[in-house]
């Protein structure tokens, strides 16, 4: 049906928008390279990872952020997930 494939080819044509802390999360991964989300939060001024960790999970759904591995995080004396930014 001509409108169902309307819908669709308009659906895919949209692209992501960023948000100014999703735009900010990704400059720190390009200039600082793969970070832990409390280390990202640190860098851009933030006391607590949940300034961030749900915009880095927003990037990882979006495909612009990928999970390159996991570190141990003194602080919560658990292993992290290491994000960085994928290749354009």
């Amino acid at each position: 049906m001509i409108t169902t494939e309307t819908r669709r080819e308009s659906y895919h044509s949209i692209q992501p928008k960023i948000s100014p802390r999703q735009e900010a999360i990704l400059g720190v991964l390009e200039r600082q390279g793969p970070h832990m989300a409390i280390e990202i939060a640190h860098f851009l001024g933030y006391r607590d990872r949940n300034s961030v960790h749900p915009r880095l999970t927003e990037l990882y759904d979006k495909g612009l952020v990928e999970v390159v591995g996991k570190m141990y995080d003194p602080y919560t004396k658990r292993s992290c997930a290491v994000y960085r930014r994928k290749e354009r």
